[in-house]
């Protein structure tokens, strides 16, 4: 089960830039849509969860940028802020019940920035599958590299699943994607194109 949530700003006020394509919002608005948050009305009882879920977005967000923008040392100073204004940024909201698990994957995105994965948390390591060692601290995110990134940059994308859960669980990672008409390296393609045919593939 989960909850996505993308960005609850205008994308012309949280993009930077002054050109941009020609179709790029058309483009954007064909690829992203609005929240739909439930009725305070017929459901008081989830009255705080928009501000709250907000609120968590935009500081995994913060996170998010910080630690892409660090990572530019390692391919030459070539990854950039900009590459992620008017992402559709999207936090996940999953929830695991016992006994709960996410077979072997790749995240197709950038980067996803985990907060407080949790011990089922695993990663493909020199062929063998290592738990995630959890911090004493509660103030700990984990940083997978996606498929976009090993594209465009180089820098491979983290393998990794969810063991069999042990107890309930919710967590709310955010999937950062960069500016749609972007290329990812090589391939040529760019990042709407390669989403469009994700989103294609994953609806039929």
């Amino acid at each position: 089960e989960f909850y996505d949530i993308g960005p609850e700003f205008g994308l012309r006020a949280r993009m930077r830039q002054r050109e941009v394509p020609a179709g790029y919002y058309e483009l954007l608005e064909r690829l992203y849509a609005r929240n739909i948050w439930p009725d305070i009305e017929e459901h008081p009882e989830l009255t705080l969860l928009r501000p709250a879920a907000s609120t968590a977005y935009e500081e995994t967000e913060r996170v998010g940028i910080q630690v892409y923008a660090a990572l530019s040392s390692f391919v030459g100073g070539k990854m950039r802020v900009t590459d992620l204004e008017g992402g559709n940024h999207v936090m996940r909201g999953l929830h695991y019940p016992v006994g709960g698990e996410s077979k072997e994957h790749k995240d197709s995105n950038l980067l996803t920035v985990l907060p407080e994965p949790g011990s089922e948390l695993e990663l493909l390591v020199n062929g063998e599958w290592v738990s995630f060692p959890v911090p004493e601290t509660r103030d700990y995110a984990v940083i997978n590299g996606g498929e976009m990134t090993h594209m465009r940059y180089g820098i491979p994308a983290t393998r990794h699943r969810v063991s069999s859960v042990k107890r309930y669980r919710i967590t709310a990672p955010l999937f950062l994607h960069g500016r749609v008409h972007l290329r990812l390296g090589s391939t040529g393609k760019r990042i709407g194109d390669y989403l469009n045919r994700i989103f294609i593939a994953n609806s039929g």
